[in-house]
């Protein structure tokens, strides 16, 4: 199902964003610098509320595009997807490694953020 929210249902965030937003010590995802939630905009409730909420129980294979060169991958190890079409370079989903497969071209990833 694909719907806007009302305002009243933003409006009903606002407490969520006071007390999270400081009790989980949210971040802006560009410059890196501790939010106040009077700052806190729909990219950083998206990006620290919504998505960890809506990414997928369990893991996912992913398929590589293409490895960077002389990183090892390695479980445990978070990993990020971003948009190089963006101007923006902000992750589009984040996880943690679980199983590589290099040679085939496959990540095992359970998707934290998506």
């Amino acid at each position: 199902e694909m719907r806007a929210m009302l305002l009243r249902e933003l409006q009903d965030l606002v407490p969520v964003v006071k007390d999270r937003c400081m009790s989980e010590g949210w971040s802006d995802m560009l410059s890196g610098q501790q939010l106040q939630p009077q700052e806190v905009n729909l990219y950083h409730l998206t990006h620290h509320y919504i998505c960890p909420r809506t990414a997928p129980e369990t893991g996912i294979t992913v398929r590589l595009q293409r490895c960077i060169e002389g990183v090892e991958l390695r479980p445990g190890m978070v990993v990020a997807q971003v948009d190089p079409s963006s101007s923006r370079v902000m992750a589009v989903a984040e996880g943690t490694l679980l199983e590589a497969n290099v040679a085939a071209g496959e990540l095992l990833v359970e998707v934290t953020r998506a």
